[in-house]
């Protein structure tokens, strides 16, 4: 399926979505059936990830197989894929002519192999729009050149960010305040876990030892949590996602 052909999947809703006061019984079977099928993302590997893939959808007006096609989980976070996002733009209306892509910025007196992605469409009231993601600010954001997709597809990501940027600021609500999980990906979560609650965290369990055998007053343990990269919600994307590529 192209690009355009699933953009135009996710723009038309169709007439298998959840039956109206249908069950969570009947819910959890569909969403266990389609687990079992083994025809989705690896990130919904349980029938309880698929049904909050499906709830999300459906309240973008996505039929529950669209929603298990468009929406990836990284971090515990659901995430639009990037042609799913474009659809889903297209189908409010409020963006016209809408275009993305990626092209070579010319006359760049620093790096003559400038390049940027691009996300340009027009609004209701015909004003033009355009919103750019720079190999600059790729590089600023220590991406440009790294393992994976920003050195297996560099141009499709600076165009993916373009998108993200974009939705983030003029389409937020269409997309439900969601992240695409090109960008998403992106994102690293510190790997030591926060301490459970009422829990030391590890460093500090030494400390507490200490505490508990000494004779003087013990003082109140100081927990080393460690600190989250921002947004701390997503995490390392799952085994099965790739950048969506031109």
């Amino acid at each position: 399926m192209t690009d355009h052909e699933t953009e135009n999947a996710v723009a038309t809703r169709t007439d298998d979505l959840p039956a109206e006061g249908e069950s969570f019984e009947d819910a959890m079977r569909r969403a266990a059936t389609i687990v079992k099928s083994g025809l989705v993302p690896k990130s919904l590997n349980t029938p309880e990830k698929v049904y909050v893939a499906i709830q999300t959808g459906t309240e973008a007006g996505l039929s529950p197989m669209a929603a298990v096609r468009s929406v990836y989980v990284i971090g515990g976070s659901p995430a639009w894929k990037g042609e799913a996002a474009l659809g889903l733009i297209r189908r409010s209306g409020l963006a016209q002519a809408l275009e993305v892509g990626c092209e070579k910025i010319d006359g760049d007196p620093k790096d003559p192999e400038a390049v940027r992605g691009f996300m340009r469409w027009v609004d209701l009231d015909g004003s033009p729009r355009e919103v750019l993601y720079t190999k600059a600010d790729a590089q600023l954001a220590g991406l440009w050149g790294k393992d994976g997709p920003w050195k297996q597809h560099p141009k499709d990501m600076l165009m993916w960010r373009a998108v993200g940027r974009a939705s983030k600021r003029y389409f937020s609500g269409v997309l439900m305040g969601l992240e695409l999980a090109e960008v998403a990906g992106d994102f690293r979560r510190n790997e030591r876990p926060a301490p459970v609650v009422g829990e030391a965290a590890p460093a500090a369990q030494d400390g507490l030892l200490a505490q508990a055998t000494a004779t003087e007053e013990p003082e109140a343990p100081v927990l080393d949590v460690p600190a989250l990269e921002s947004p701390a919600y997503l995490d390392e994307p799952p085994e099965d996602w790739e950048p969506t590529t031109s």
